[in-house]
């Protein structure tokens, strides 16, 4: 299962409330605002959950193109989160 987001400041108010439910769930899934500031932020929380970052997934969906695909994925790399990458229109019409 995974948090939705709908902008940049990251998880949802229930998602920093409840804990348990956040060591449970896989991952967050960003789906709209700079996906850049998205994981630094993610992290940051999790810390202060005291849950292993490293451990979690964030899935991006929100116009990805093929290199801001690959540039997430090296973001993701540098900040210890597992990337994954949903289908979008602009993602299946870039080559």
């Amino acid at each position: 299962m995974f948090s939705a987001s709908r902008n940049s400041g990251c998880p949802r108010q229930d998602f920093v409330k409840d804990p348990e439910r956040a060591k449970r769930w896989i991952g967050l899934r960003q789906d709209s605002g700079d996906p850049f500031v998205y994981a630094a932020r993610a992290r940051e929380i999790y810390q202060s959950m005291n849950i292993d970052h490293t451990t979690k997934m964030i899935v991006y969906s929100d116009a990805l193109t093929v290199d801001k695909a690959l540039a997430l994925k090296k973001q993701c790399d540098e900040v210890g989160f597992t990337g994954a990458w949903s289908s979008s229109l602009e993602l299946s019409r870039s080559r």
